[in-house]
């Protein structure tokens, strides 16, 4: 029998996943020649059209958001009456199923916390609320970051009662006095049928934070109802780990689980700003004794060794940095022989010596956006040295916030940039950006790692091409990490 194909274009090959939310299954794009994931949303009706309109206009805002830390949605249309979503297919575990293996770890932990929160930002700047946020609408990929599905999407499902609070799901509807969402995830205005908002997702957000470091759900009880009541009424429970066993992570969270709205984070913009001093912390806590998830080697499970000699090539280039000399230092090998710890070594005797320590992240992924690993590392300047950054910005602070747009909530003044034809944008920028990063220089010695070149996208490469030659006269050491190819 040959196989079933959707949209004359995707080859079904089986299915993947199913529960209340619908069916999600493995595909061929036929044209493209790639896996996709396709997921058919369960309706009560088939000849539903009020569903299938709302199905395919939040599907569409969802499709509108492009960031590595949410699942990417391709496509979105219907085949003999049945709606379908076309995503990209993710190899890895829900965050639900590393939950139940145990403890994750705190460095992983907090690096989850802030990847989510980059996500849910995304979403929130372009008015995309996700409303059903919980551990099993987050996967773990097989290289160890986290992908938010589902962003915007109304699940138009049943009730599934099955005796556990976390995988009842209730009907969703757009309308005002409706619960929508999951209950154990639900943030008190969701309980009550109130009309919800950013910081209803922000809530939702602090219940996973909650659970991911101290390994217990903060309202679980028995069933639905009581959960409910206590998302309501009840302060969170405590766990097996300590909310604080990195420091201000207890202050965040509970921030995020106040029961008013008004009394939480008003924006994940200015959650993202108190998360970053704690991701730093978090690399300095000692290492907790716990079981690694599954498919992730965290930081403080691999101990530094065979890596010495390395390792004092490394210092040399960091002293003469110090002394006004930096450079690109190239860090390659296979998978999985050190290289990044190798870097986040030299990035810890860094911080020793006083200096500005600076990371960024290239992400294998289609359509992922340019100057990725530049954006984190601006916006993590920003959050570590306000006012450093901004002098060091100076003049080209407009310039640098078209490709680093999240500035602007550092910097409010900052001017829009002027209208020039796209092919004079990169040469106003590249110099912009080497100016920027001499005139930090000269105020804080900086070691910036850069991992996964290999996955770099073209206008990273250039940009990193454009400062190199300018590093040997500045205090700046620039680290990268990559396979061989």
């Amino acid at each position: 029998m040959a196989a079933e194909t959707v949209g004359g274009r995707y080859q079904l090959e089986r299915p993947i996943g199913s529960g209340g939310m619908g069916e999600v299954h493995l595909a061929r794009d036929l044209l493209l020649n790639r896996p996709v994931a396709i997921k058919f949303p369960r309706m009560g009706d088939d000849d539903d059209r009020t569903t299938l309109d709302r199905f395919r206009r939040e599907a569409l805002s969802a499709a509108a958001l492009d960031h590595p830390f949410v699942c990417k949605v391709h496509e979105v249309g219907e085949d003999r009456g049945r709606a379908y979503l076309v995503m990209e297919y993710l190899e890895g575990q829900t965050l639900d199923a590393h939950l139940r293996q145990g403890l994750i770890p705190q460095r992983q932990a907090v690096e989850f916390m802030c990847e989510l929160a980059q996500a849910l930002d995304v979403a929130h700047q372009r008015r995309v609320l996700h409303r059903d946020l919980k551990p099993a609408n987050v996967m773990v990929s097989t290289h160890g970051h986290v992908k938010v599905l589902d962003f915007g999407l109304a699940k138009a499902t049943r009730s599934q009662p099955t005796g556990d609070p976390t995988t009842v799901e209730t009907v969703v509807i757009t309308e005002r006095g409706t619960r929508l969402g999951t209950p154990a995830y639900m943030a008190p205005e969701q309980v009550v049928g109130a009309e919800l908002d950013a910081r209803s997702d922000i809530f939702s957000l602090g219940t996973i934070y909650y659970q991911m470091m101290t390994g217990a759900h903060p309202f679980l009880r028995p069933t639905n109802s009581t959960t409910m009541t206590a998302i309501v009424k009840d302060p969170p429970a405590g766990g097996t780990r300590d909310l604080d066993s990195v420091l201000g992570v207890a202050a965040v969270v509970s921030r995020m689980l106040a029961k008013e709205p008004g009394e939480r984070y008003q924006s994940v913009a200015d959650l993202l700003l108190d998360l970053d001093p704690i991701r730093e912390r978090s690399w300095s806590t000692p290492a907790a004794g716990t079981r690694p998830a599954s498919g992730i080697e965290p930081p403080e499970r691999t101990p530094f060794v065979a890596r010495e000699a390395e390792l004092a090539e490394l210092v040399k280039l960091l002293e003469r940095m110090l002394a006004g000399h930096g450079g690109l230092v190239l860090i390659s090998g296979e998978s999985g022989v050190g290289k990044t710890r190798l870097a986040r070594e030299l990035h810890r005797l860094g911080r020793d010596r006083g200096c500005l320590v600076l990371s960024g992240q290239c992400v294998e992924q289609q359509g992922a956006p340019p100057y990725g690993p530049f954006v984190e590392i601006v916006e993590q300047a920003a959050r570590q040295v306000l006012q450093e950054v901004r002098v060091a910005i100076g003049e080209a602070s407009p310039e640098i916030a078209t490709i680093v747009p999240g500035l602007r909530r550092f910097y409010p003044d900052i001017p829009p940039a002027s209208i020039v034809p796209a092919e004079y944008q990169r040469r106003m920028l590249f110099p912009a950006y080497v100016d920027f990063t001499r005139r930090l220089s000269i105020r804080l010695a900086t070691v910036v790692l850069i991992d996964d070149l290999h996955w770099a996208d073209e206008s990273t490469l250039q940009l990193l091409q454009e400062l190199t030659p300018h590093l040997a006269s500045m205090r700046v050491l620039v680290v990268a990490t990559c396979r061989d190819k």
